[in-house]
This record gives C-alpha cells, sequence and structure tokens, in this order.
C-alpha cells in the first residue's frame, strides 16, 4: 500500500516539475496601455498586414516583405496601402494613404531566412501623422554602443538583461489565426552578439545588417512573430534616459525567425543604422535627427514584468523539498514496519 502512495507522490511530483519548463507561447506580452508607444502603426497592404514605424512627419519604416510579392518581388500597389496610426486597436485609428514606398534596392525575398539582408522599406503618407511620435533611429555612430550593451548582458542558459522591447499585433501563440492580437502588444527580449546569433544559425550572418535577439528568461518564451513583422525594436540609450525621449532609439525591425516563432534560434531584426543614409536620401533630410518627440512613460520599466518567470509560490526547489519530506517519512514508516 506504502508503495502505490509513493509511486502517486512521485507522479504528481513529476508533472508539477515539468511545469517549470519553458511555455509554448511566443509573444508573452501584455497589452499596450493608449499613448505607451506612439510610434507604433499599423499597416494594411495589398497582400498582408503589419507593423511600422513613425520616423517623421509623413515618414514611416517598416519591413521589405511586408509590401512585395513573395514570389517575384513586386512591389504593393500604393493605392492598396494605409496606414493606421494613434491606435493600440488594430486596423483602426487615423488613417493615412500613401504617395510613396521606397523598397531597399536589391531586396529579394528567396524563403531563406538570410536570403535578404535589405529587409526594410520607407512609406510616405499623404496626411501628417501624430504629433510627438516620431522617434529616432540609432545612427551608424551608435552602433557599438548597442553592440556592447547586447555583449555585456548576454549570458547563455540563464536570465539575462532585457534590453529591447518590440511590439505588434501578431500571434500570441504561433501560427494560428485564433491567437491574433486586437490589442497592441509588448514584450522585452534580450539582444544576441553576432558572434552567438551566427553559432546558433550555423551560418556566418552579416552583422552589419542584423541584430539578433531571443527571449530574456530560458525558462518563459518571449519572441516576435507573424504579423509582427515591420515593428519596433526599440533600445534605451542610457546615455540619454534623461532627455525628453528618454534614450529611445529604433535600432532594428521585425523581420524574420524560426518556423512557428519557436525561440530555439534567435530572431532575425534589420539593423536600422546601417540604412541611415538611405533613409536620408529618400526623406531630403535625415528626420529622426530633428525628431523632438517626448515619451512620459518609461516603457522598459512598464513591461519589464513580461520578461519575468512566473511565480510559482516558492519555486520548484521549495516543491522538491516538499515531496522530499513526504517521500522520506515514508520510507521511514516501511522500514519501522519491518
Amino acid at each position: 500500500m506504502l508503495v502505490r502512495i509513493l509511486l502517486f507522490y512521485a507522479l504528481i511530483f513529476s508533472s508539477y516539475s515539468s511545469s517549470t519548463e519553458p511555455t509554448p507561447y511566443i509573444i508573452n506580452g501584455s497589452n499596450v496601455s493608449q499613448g505607451d508607444i506612439p510610434w507604433q502603426v499599423y499597416i494594411s497592404g495589398e497582400r498582408y498586414w503589419c507593423g511600422g514605424i513613425i520616423i517623421g512627419e509623413r515618414w514611416v519604416l517598416t519591413a521589405a516583405h511586408c509590401l512585395t510579392d513573395k514570389e517575384t518581388d513586386q512591389p504593393d500597389n500604393i493605392s492598396e496601402i494605409s496606414v493606421h496610426s494613434n491606435s493600440i486597436v488594430r486596423n483602426s485609428g487615423n488613417v493615412h494613404k500613401v504617395d510613396k514606398l521606397h523598397i531597399y534596392p536589391g531586396y529579394t525575398n528567396n524563403n531563406k531566412l538570410f536570403g535578404s539582408y535589405y529587409d526594410i522599406a520607407l512609406i510616405h503618407t499623404t496626411s501628417e501623422l501624430p504629433e510627438n511620435s516620431s522617434i529616432k533611429m540609432l545612427p551608424v555612430s551608435q552602433q557599438n554602443d548597442l553592440d556592447l550593451a547586447i555583449i555585456n548582458g548576454w549570458v547563455e542558459n540563464q536570465a539575462r538583461t532585457p534590453n529591447l522591447l518590440v511590439s505588434g499585433w501578431g500571434y500570441k501563440v504561433g501560427e494560428s489565426d485564433n491567437s491574433v492580437s486586437n490589442v497592441l502588444q509588448a514584450t522585452l527580449l534580450t539582444g544576441v552578439p553576432d558572434s552567438v546569433c551566427s553559432q546558433k544559425w550555423e551560418v556566418n550572418i552579416a552583422k552589419s545588417y542584423v541584430v539578433c535577439a531571443t527571449t530574456p528568461n530560458p525558462t518563459i518564451s518571449n519572441s516576435a512573430c507573424n504579423g509582427d513583422s515591420g515593428g519596433p525594436v526599440i533600445w534605451q540609450d542610457p546615455s540619454a534616459k534623461g532627455d525628453f525621449d528618454k534614450g529611445y532609439r529604433l535600432v532594428g525591425i521585425v523581420s524574420r525567425g524560426k518556423t512557428n516563432c519557436s525561440v530555439s534560434k534567435p530572431a532575425i531584426k534589420t539593423q536600422v543604422s546601417q540604412f541611415y543614409n538611405w533613409v536620408k536620401s529618400k526623406t531630403g533630410a535625415l528626420v529622426t535627427d530633428t525628431t523632438t518627440s517626448s515619451f512620459p512613460v518609461d516603457v522598459f520599466q512598464k513591461y519589464a514584468s513580461t520578461a519575468q518567470a512566473p511565480s510559482t509560490g516558492g519555486g520548484g526547489g521549495g516543491t522538491l523539498s516538499i515531496f522530499s519530506f513526504l517521500f522520506l517519512c515514508a520510507l521511514t514508516r516501511i522500514r519501522r514496519s519491518r
């Protein structure tokens, strides 16, 4: 009888222990409050819907694959593209028509993860985008600062510094229509050093063109997913935290990742500093140099909980000690009965 009891407790313990394994959820983010991430826009294209980033009064950055045919690379018809701003609800808010679309020269989508390092596009709207919503692009001169922050924040197989913020209306539980979010989601990620990213993908990535990112805590799965493409990857420059814009810098654009949005390998983001001069050539001026936006909310602090493992009421260690105690007590009774 006691043997059966022991087996029963063993089964309970084993099932409880498994709950500390990584969850299958992808975004694992939080609903964004209105006004917290004003630079985020929703883009409805001829073929797809994506995210985008306001960088000027009428300029929006997004991913090239959001606005091109994946077989022919043919750009979308401008008349079929609309930009939705000033709303945390997908496909709503202020609607802006588009009169210019610039796909970065040489972009091609050949269905390979590193098929194109030029996954970036620039949109010009016919009407002004909301005031106080433009975010600065990270210039080339500060890319080394970001790289160093990523290297210093990285550790393998344990909790690491959450230093990047992503947001979007994409899938929350892998590629399922039922998991698409109607409310903008945000979560924190950790930048992955270029050398580590290359090792995990088993290829030599062109480090000047991509920013790699993954979940800050290996016990939970934080990531962007399908539908988040084109959206912002934000870093907070510690030397500018006291500024009106809190030092927020656009460092990447959500581009590609593992099939089904798995975090088994780092996700790939387009590194915007590489395209700084291209943006300048198309906008006529580096619009992000003149932005005077003021962001009152510390989004890295507000959404920090998305990067933390859920509480288990004392953790696996405490649970182990309880069941170990019961197990030892039962063994003692068996020995005494003998």
